[in-house]
């Protein structure tokens, strides 16, 4: 069987689509935090592997939500920073990770970070997810020249 095949491609394509639409109907499982010292404190920052489980949460959907993402926000208010992990209805990515800056008045800087993949809003995922996007892109390009 020829890697870049016709049938391959449609059977990966129709694969891919199961699986968002699995995560569609029962929700995303992502890591949910807050970095301020009334909420998780330090470790949702640092993000310890050892610590990591306890901030697992399956975002299943609810009062007409559906939640298809994860996301990590990093916002800076008057020299203070704080992490921020949580489940996302929509938002600005289209697949893949995404992040997007934002400045507002009286010293606010805010990160968002967004990614559609299980616990993607992890430190290490969130580069892992680009370099998959960015073989995903070189498979599809070889596969055009191919066919």
């Amino acid at each position: 069987m020829e890697l870049f095949s016709s049938k391959y491609l449609q059977c990966l394509a129709l694969l891919l689509i199961c699986v968002s639409v699995e995560y569609t109907v029962n929700g995303i499982e992502c890591y949910q935090c807050n970095s301020g010292a009334a909420y998780s404190g330090p470790d949702c920052e640092t993000f310890d592997v050892s610590k990591r489980d306890s901030f697992k949460v399956s975002c299943n959907s609810s009062n007409g939500f559906v939640y298809t993402r994860c996301r990590k926000t990093i916002q800076t208010v008057k020299g203070e920073t704080r992490y921020i992990r949580s489940c996302a209805t929509a938002g600005y990515s289209d697949g893949g990770t995404r992040c997007i800056d934002r400045i507002g008045t009286a010293e606010v800087k805010v990160r968002y970070c967004e990614c559609t993949q299980p616990l993607c809003n992890s430190s290490a995922v969130f580069l892992a997810s680009l370099l998959l996007v960015a073989v995903g892109y070189v498979i599809a390009s070889s596969a055009k020249m191919i066919l």
